[in-house]
């Protein structure tokens, strides 16, 4: 038994029931068909839809009708991400560049951002600091590049690991609560540590044990004192594993876990629990007691 296990305390997951609304009073988009993605901003009183053949929209969700801003009424094509308060999302547009707008009135709150990227059928990875000054994207070459959003200047350019023909690894970024710390993700399944201020690394590289799994991802706690990396789970994957990390010291914690068609981790409660849920079995909440 992993000393993971040996501190997990189990805990039951309450099925919730949600009420659905009451689809008569939605307003009708202007019949709009054809829709790919379609997400709320922070209060609701915008959905931006990006269409099946790219086309991109911000709308009212009072009236139905379109917001006449910067980012267009499907004149533009391209893909979204918005950021994790939903007041701004940044766009990769088709034509080339890309650009941070605000998701109430739809103007442009940066200049052109000099980055291509080839989203094809799934979002950009495309990640924003909490404070919303800075944005971090991966382009088509595997290079990690953040940018400041108010002026559109680059800050630095990250090389990473190319992401390997048999391996399905995404690369990805997190920033701690206070946006002091950044933790980026790379192709060959490690985690890198950041200081914001400096971005420098700090620590060490913190690679995944499996280094045989084929599609990984991570989550990192609130303060960034702990991460997990995991073997996403699939329904007719090979057996997964999960490791718990302490980042300042860039060091595992106990033991990896395993299960079977692998299985994926995310800090809840600010980073004092963990939900695991594997591909195959039962989700549970462990409560975090490492230091």
């Amino acid at each position: 038994m992993s000393a993971l296990h040996r501190v997990a305390l189990i805990l039951m997951i309450p099925t919730i029931a949600v009420a659905a609304p009451d689809v008569k009073e939605a307003q009708n988009l202007g019949g709009l068909v054809g829709v790919w993605r379609a997400d709320f901003n922070a209060d609701a009183t915008r959905v931006i839809v990006q269409m099946r053949s790219g086309a991109l929209g911000l709308w009212n969700t009072t009236d139905g009708h379109p917001i006449p801003g910067d980012l267009g009424t499907l004149t533009a094509k391209g893909a979204y991400v918005r950021n994790t308060g939903s007041t701004q999302a940044i766009v990769c547009f088709d034509a080339g560049k890309s650009r941070v707008f605000d998701l109430s009135t739809g103007l442009a709150v940066s200049p052109e951002l000099n980055i291509s990227i080839k989203h094809k059928n799934e979002p950009p990875a495309v990640f924003f600091s909490p404070d919303g000054s800075q944005v971090i994207l991966f382009d088509d070459a595997g290079i990690c590049r953040i940018f400041e959003i108010k002026s559109g200047l680059e800050v630095i350019k990250v090389s990473l690991p190319q992401r390997e023909v048999e391996r399905e690894i995404r690369p990805g970024a997190a920033f701690s609560k206070d946006g002091k710390t950044a933790l980026i993700f790379d192709a060959s399944a490690t985690l890198h540590r950041y200081d914001v201020a400096t971005w420098k690394e700090s620590g060490q590289p913190m690679p995944h044990p499996d280094r045989n799994a084929y599609f990984c991802s991570f989550s990192i706690s609130d303060d960034a004192l702990h991460a997990v990396t995991f073997d996403a789970p699939g329904e007719n994957g090979p057996e997964g594993s999960l490791q718990l990390w302490d980042v300042l010291k860039s060091r595992p914690l106990g033991e990896p876990m395993h299960a079977r068609n692998g299985m994926s981790g995310r800090f809840i409660d600010g980073g004092k629990r963990l939900l695991i849920t594997p591909g195959r079995g039962d989700t549970r909440v462990v409560k975090n007691t490492f230091p």
